[in-house]
């Protein structure tokens, strides 16, 4: 008999989501394993009992309601409840392709001391695929942490667990709260629940075996209104990579990270500053020229800064 996977689909349940999250559970029901339990994890405050019925319907699914909102609690209870050998998460807009799990599974009992086995996917566009989800040119599979900080390779899809070998604290910890972390540049205005898979997968390389299928096996559906330069993408990613930091890496990996730190407040202090936010501009500004001895080369916008307060006045 086929060892069970327990596949988890975050979602809000929105009654604009119904497409999507038919699609998605669609892609896991026609998987060629047979035996898989599809967890669809309710959370959030918009939710439309419609929907909750439609999916209910569906003798494949488990449904689980959750009071308490936001992506990392239903990734975590999800994780609590899954009853499979292996686990994966599917979010509610993206697919994934045929034989997608059989292909990881087959992986994790191949490596045997491996907790987790990720692959590739395409991002998707207006029913087109646009590009693969890796980069190959900044990706390096004997060197996962460092291609990591070039680019998260870990998409939400991406990674089958062995949930005998990970713990749910893969996902608990929360990126707010270290040191210089989104408590110190995230405004309250801005919405942040405290999960990244960019610093989960950091702690998946760092702490377990990883290995890497090189096959393509998910779609990211690209949607309107995804915003990956907006202000509050920028301050984030400050958050993450000052947590990946306190998780104390290699020593060759430091000078990256604080380069990287650099450029992200350097973005931020463009973002605050053409909001007309000129403190706030400021104070990332400083931050991007003593991240790192690299971050010099933003001195010169310095100048855009003090041309904006001159025109104010």
């Amino acid at each position: 008999m086929n060892a069970m996977v327990s596949v988890v689909i975050p979602t809000t349940a929105e009654l604009n989501r119904s497409e999507w999250i038919a699609r998605a559970i669609d892609s896991v029901t026609s998987q060629s394993n047979s035996n898989i339990e599809i967890i669809v994890a309710i959370n959030g405050g918009k939710v439309d009992e419609g929907l909750v019925s439609q999916i209910a319907k569906r003798t494949s699914v488990q449904l689980l309601r959750l009071q308490k909102r936001g992506l990392k609690n239903a990734i975590v209870e999800g994780w609590r409840v899954a009853s499979g050998e292996f686990v994966c998460f599917l979010d509610d807009d993206d697919e994934l392709l045929a034989h997608s799990i059989e292909k990881r599974v087959e992986a994790l009992k191949q490596n045997t001391n491996a907790s987790a086995a990720f692959t590739d996917g395409y991002f998707k566009s207006e029913g087109k695929i646009v590009r693969p989800i890796i980069n190959r040119q900044e990706f390096d599979q004997n060197d996962l942490f460092g291609s990591l900080l070039n680019k998260n390779w870990n998409a939400s899809c991406a990674s089958l667990f062995r949930k005998s070998s990970v713990s749910h604290d893969l996902f608990e910890n929360d990126y707010r709260y270290s040191h210089y972390g989104t408590d110190r540049w995230l405004p309250p205005n801005i919405q942040d629940f405290g999960f990244s898979w960019t610093f989960a997968s950091a702690k998946l390389v760092l702490q377990h075996k990883v290995v890497f299928v090189d096959k393509p096996c998910y779609l990211i559906n690209s949607r309107p209104n995804t915003t990956s330069a907006s202000l509050g993408a920028h301050l984030r990613t400050i958050a993450v990579l000052n947590a990946i930091r306190s998780l104390n890496p290699h020593k060759k990996y430091r000078s990256k990270i604080r380069k990287n730190l650099s450029r992200s407040h350097h973005s931020a202090s463009c973002k605050w500053n053409s909001m007309g936010l000129r403190k706030l501009a400021f104070q990332h500004h400083w931050y991007s020229l003593i991240s790192s001895l690299g971050g010099l080369r933003y001195l010169p916008y310095f100048r855009h800064l003090l041309r904006t307060t001159n025109d104010d006045a």
